[in-house]
């Protein structure tokens, strides 16, 4: 009886240690981003490791390189990574179907003329106007 609460202990202590494992970053001493371990910002750094929840309360961000991501259990936070994914890929194909074409510029300059540049902007006038 003995050894089988020493087991479930065993196992208890395991289960609950794997739960409260959190994903390890790095940071440089300066920077104000965490990244992965193999980021190719931070090999030839020396770099500080801590985990993403300190980084986050700390105030630092995410590296837009590497992209570090904080490990969540469960198939709800699987479905939403999976929807996540889905969303991105719309709004990217709406962004992709807009087709912005060259004009000329709308202003007139001083000496009364309309202006002779070329502009892709939406309201019509160049970076100058």
């Amino acid at each position: 009886m003995k050894t089988l609460k020493i087991i479930f202990l065993i196992i208890a202590i395991g289960f609950s240690s794997s739960l409260t494992a959190q994903t390890k970053v790095y940071r440089t001493a300066k920077g104000e981003r965490y990244h992965k371990k193999e980021c190719k910002i931070i090999v030839k750094r020396e770099a500080i490791e801590l985990t993403i929840k300190k980084a986050k309360l700390r105030g630092y961000q995410a590296c837009k390189v590497c992209k570090p991501v904080e490990k969540t259990k469960g198939k709800t936070s699987k479905k939403r990574a999976i929807q996540k994914k889905k969303s991105n890929k719309v709004k990217l194909k709406k962004s992709t179907s807009k087709k912005v074409t060259a004009s000329r510029c709308t202003a007139t300059t001083k000496k009364g003329t309309r202006c002779k540049r070329r502009t892709k902007n939406s309201s019509g006038r160049c970076w100058q106007h």
